[in-house]
Formats: C-alpha cells, sequence, structure tokens
C-alpha cells in the first residue's frame, strides 16, 4: 500500500503514546482523529520533548530519505505536511522512515507542577542546538518557547544540574561555550538572564531547582532583580539554612512573585519550627506533590508579607 502523508512514514502509535505521556488530550490524538490532526499535535509538543531522539531522528529521515530539510517545529507543521504530501505523490513509497534512534530510551517526561507542564532545561538537555553565537541561540529559544507556550505549558525550568556562575557572563565565552557545545556555568548564567527577562514579557514562571547556598542564592537573586527584573519564581530548597534565607528575602518587598518547592531533605520538624518563626499567615503552604507511589516528594509553599 502506498503512503500519502508524512504521518503514515512516522510510527503514529509511538507518537501518541510520547504525546500521552507529555499530557496532550485524548482528543488531540485519539483513534478517531485524522493523520494532519495527530501530525499536527506531534509539531506543536516537539518543545516539550527537549532531549528525547525521536524528534531529531525523524528529521535526519526526511532530510536522508526524501530530502526535506524542514525540522519539526510548532511552525513547520503545515509546509512539512504539504511538502511531503506532494513529494509522495510524485515518489510513491511503500515503507515508512528508517529511524536510526530507539523509539524507547531513557528521557524523563516533562513535569508536572501545581498542575502544569514545564519544559525542562539541564544537563544535556541545555544544548539542543547547532547554533554556535549566542544571537543565533537567542532566537532558536524564544522559538523554543513560542512553541512551548502554545501548547499551554507556563513552567521554564532549570534543572539542578544546570550549574550557574555568580559573575556577568562575557559573551565571548559564552559563544566558545557554544562552538563547544559544552554546558558550562558561563552559557547557564547567561540563559538566565535571557530567561529572566524574557518570561517576565510572556508572563511565565521560571523554576530554579539550583543548588545553591542561602547567601548565594540571596546574591543571584538580588544581582538578577537589580539587572534584568525576575518573572514568577520557583526555587527548589534542599536544606533548612537556604529556605530560610530565602524566606527572609522574600519577606521584604520584591517586585515579583516566588514560591518554593521543599524536598525531603528538610523534616516536618523543621518545617514547623521555620512557620513559627514567622507571624501567622506569612508562611502557607500551597499543596504537595506525589510520586509515581503516592508518595509526598515536593511541598509547595509561598512566603507572603
Amino acid at each position: 500500500m502506498e503512503l500519502t502523508n508524512i504521518t503514515e512514514l512516522i510510527p503514529r502509535d509511538e507518537i501518541c503514546a510520547l504525546l500521552h505521556l507529555c499530557g496532550v488530550e485524548e482528543r488531540q490524538i485519539g483513534a478517531d482523529c485524522s493523520d494532519y490532526e495527530i501530525f499536527r499535535a506531534f509539531c506543536q509538543s516537539v518543545p516539550l520533548l527537549v532531549g528525547h531522539p525521536l524528534p531529531r531522528s525523524i528529521d535526519d529521515a526526511l532530510e536522508r530519505e526524501l530530502g526535506l530539510p524542514l525540522k519539526l517545529a510548532p511552525d513547520t507543521c503545515d509546509r512539512l505536511w504539504r511538502t511531503c504530501a506532494e513529494r509522495l505523490a510524485v515518489e510513491p513509497r511503500s515503507q515508512p522512515l528508517t529511524l536510526t534512534a530507539p523509539l524507547q530510551g531513557e528521557w524523563k517526561t516533562p513535569d508536572w507542577r501545581i498542575g502544569q507542564r514545564a519544559l525542562v532545561l539541564g544537563g544535556a538537555n541545555l544544548l539542543p542546538t547547532e547554533a554556535d553565537s549566542w544571537k543565533a541561540w537567542e532566537i532558536e529559544m524564544r522559538s523554543v518557547l513560542d512553541g512551548f507556550g502554545k501548547t499551554g505549558g507556563s513552567i521554564v525550568r532549570l534543572a539542578p544540574d544546570a550549574k550557574a556562575c555568580d559573575t556577568v557572563p562575557d559573551l565571548y565565552h559564552v559563544e566558545q561555550a557554544l562552538k563547544k557545545q559544552e554546558a558550562s556555568p558561563v552559557l547557564t548564567a547567561q540563559l538566565l538572564r535571557f530567561l529572566a527577562a524574557e518570561l517576565q514579557k510572556r508572563e511565565m514562571t521560571l523554576w530554579l531547582d539550583a543548588d545553591f547556598c542561602g547567601a548565594r542564592a540571596v546574591s543571584l537573586l538580588s544581582y538578577a532583580e537589580r539587572s534584568v527584573g525576575m518573572p514568577r519564581l520557583i526555587w527548589t530548597c534542599t536544606d533548612r539554612d537556604t529556605f530560610e534565607a530565602l524566606c527572609d528575602w522574600q519577606a521584604r518587598p520584591h517586585g515579583f512573585e516566588m514560591r518554593f518547592a521543599v524536598k525531603d531533605g528538610i523534616s516536618d520538624g523543621e518545617l514547623r519550627e521555620i512557620a513559627r518563626s514567622y507571624p501567622l499567615g506569612r508562611l502557607w503552604k500551597l499543596c504537595d506533590q506525589t510520586d509515581e507511589n503516592g508518595m509526598t516528594a515536593l511541598q509547595f509553599y509561598e512566603c507572603k508579607i
């Protein structure tokens, strides 16, 4: 049987299962959906699949086997659909694309935090790019954020292995890191400055999983607030000192909202002690997040004046 569109060339069942993990609703990828609707949902979710091998493997196969240089992205959906259909009409084929990357692998699905998806950047996922200059990567990151926003996502998370330096990043060293594809602290610091400014305009939330001591965390926040401002912020706290330092800092007036995601490194007894040290009503518990076993993984707090 001859294949007529791009969805027939790629593993539809595996893609639908992957999109389901990303939080795409069943009505967008169910059995009653057309091939075009499935492909559109896939393209719109590509920003959520940073680090997964499937999108890049499909990109490579499209260029290798059909001569199509377009990459999967929210804004290339219609062009890819139309161009591929035209190519198949001229050069019929009966076999799907040969994908070099495994369909299943070690990849963590996007995080749900307070009922919303998070775009995770960090470690190997910090450099899903071929850009060799900061300006090119900045344009690419804006495109990723555009696509992520179209999926309804509003939280961008810098994972624990994304380490940022304290100093103002030098663009020469930033571009050297890009050319070498090194996830360096200088590159992360520049990305953090970009995200702080960009997410304010988009009214999105920045989630920092940074493993900083309390003093360094306060120093980083104070500098960022003065230089580029800050969007809504979630900060993961793994020890009592950091949590207390950030609560003290947030108890003073600032131009942005900050919440805390407290891990199991802080005991319930310590949390009760911290809460008693603040005036009644200042430290609010928002909700808990549980893991796949139903155990509490994170507790979300907000410190109000």
